[in-house]
């Protein structure tokens, strides 16, 4: 039988994945961190009803990540290199303190391309890594056993092609 947690992790699930899913076709980079600060509040909640640890603490450093982007966005700020690589130390020690088996290594892994690929302000560069992170978080959702997730993974990851192939096409 399936749980009431198990469904609600599911409909997070589904929040979580039609909102990310709008980003890929926005040009405005604030719109995308809004829309991507909304998304891993519901990521998180999701793999944490999973019991999926590691991904929660890699959503609840992504909402934090995206509050200071957004932050600084707002005020024409530009995010410093130091800032990136005290992110990418916050997710390295909190996947080691959650770490139980080699599939923890990839919600990591996607964390920090993601921080990269959303700190560089390339929206090119944004979708073309969107490629490589769908790819990892589809093996992580495979290995939570998240039905949802698997499926509305594969579906983003056909998005993100989609929208760095329409990019590459208006480029030309």
């Amino acid at each position: 039988m399936i749980s009431s947690t198990y469904i609600i992790s599911q409909i997070l699930t589904a929040i979580n994945y039609i909102l990310f899913w709008i980003t890929y076709y926005i040009k405005k980079r604030q719109t995308i961190l809004l829309l991507d600060f909304m998304s891993v509040i519901s990521h998180a909640l999701s793999y944490l009803l999973l019991g999926g640890y590691t991904g929660a603490m890699m959503g609840i450093i992504a909402t934090f990540r995206n509050g200071i982007f957004l932050y600084q966005e707002k005020k024409n700020k530009d995010t410093k290199t130091a800032l990136l690589y005290i992110l990418y130390f916050i997710t390295i020690i909190f996947t080691i303190i959650t770490y139980k088996n080699v599939f923890n290594i990839l919600p990591m892994m996607a964390t920090i391309l993601y921080t990269y690929s959303i700190w560089q302000k390339d929206v090119y560069k944004y979708k073309l890594l969107g490629i490589i992170i769908r790819i990892l978080y589809f093996i992580y959702n495979t290995y939570l056993k998240s039905i949802a997730s698997i499926l509305l993974e594969f579906i983003t990851f056909a998005c993100s092609l989609i929208g760095y192939t329409k990019d590459i096409k208006n480029r030309c």
